[in-house]
């Protein structure tokens, strides 16, 4: 992978600093530079709360392999978010952000892996990575990779068997807002953990159910009868990674990013 991954072990990580950073520091932050490139580079509000709020759920607070958590957790390591202009049919420049990654299963037994990226951005947009980019958009970006073994999300999809010999490189993309000024994000990377917890309606104490959707189309399932197919929600641990960006508009997509916080949630 390109750059200098940064290691993100399968415990909580029990830092907190602060999700926005006071001007001075932002001006600080070490800017690095993208050139837009054609198709061949060289290179909201939350909703009031009920009567009686659903209580939040925390990571275990144990290593994986402890008996008090016996989740599994897959090796994740991950480039700093970067941006590139793509030259579209008309013309006009659109700039996408991407991040490369890598996943290894260090645990004994294989497991399913289901990569699951989503980004929000302070102005309220939700990107999930999982959804198919254009082709030239690929392209561009997986030359700008530098490496020949990154896959798509989608096909790196599946049993994540044990070893250095099975693990995977991929990258995520994401769209940039156009027009708005994006001042900080956050990228929450499900399906590299084992852990989940059942959740409960707060007012009747019973399972929360929802519609079980497929992973690839999100579409509800259903059964021989037609009727859609309902499970207890769970939450899962899921990585959150938070980062601000100093400046606004197009400059922002040149300037980089800085990471501000990087823990595990129950999502």
């Amino acid at each position: 992978m390109p750059g200098t991954p940064q290691m993100i072990r399968p415990f909580p990580i029990e830092v907190t600093m602060n999700r926005l950073l006071a001007s001075a520091a932002v001006a600080s932050m070490v800017a690095f530079s993208v050139c837009a490139q054609d198709a061949a580079p060289a290179d909201a509000a939350p909703a009031a709360p009920a009567a009686k709020a659903l209580a939040k759920a925390k990571p275990s607070a144990f290593p994986v392999a402890s008996a008090a958590n016996t989740g599994w957790a897959l090796e994740f390591t991950h480039g700093m978010p970067k941006a590139v202009g793509i030259k579209q049919a008309d013309g006009k420049i659109k700039w996408w952000w991407y991040m490369t990654f890598r996943v290894e299963n260090r645990e004994a037994e294989p497991h399913l892996f289901i990569p699951r990226i989503e980004v929000v951005t302070d102005t309220g947009h939700i990107y999930k990575c999982s959804t198919p980019v254009p082709p030239e958009v690929y392209n561009v970006v997986y030359k700008r990779c530098g490496n020949a073994l990154t896959e798509p999300m989608v096909k790196i999809a599946g049993v994540q068997h044990p070893g250095k010999d099975f693990m995977h490189d991929s990258v995520a993309i994401w769209p940039a807002p156009e027009g708005e000024d994006v001042d900080a994000f956050t990228i929450y990377v499900s399906g590299i953990y084992g852990e989940t917890k059942p959740v409960n309606d707060p007012a009747t104490g019973k399972p929360l159910m929802a519609p079980v959707r497929d992973s690839k189309t999100g579409e509800e399932e259903k059964n021989a009868a037609g009727e859609v197919v309902m499970a207890q929600v769970e939450l899962n641990r899921t990585l959150r990674l938070e980062y601000v960006s100093p400046s606004t508009g197009p400059v922002a997509h040149t300037s980089g990013v800085t990471l501000v916080s990087s823990d595990d949630v129950m999502r």
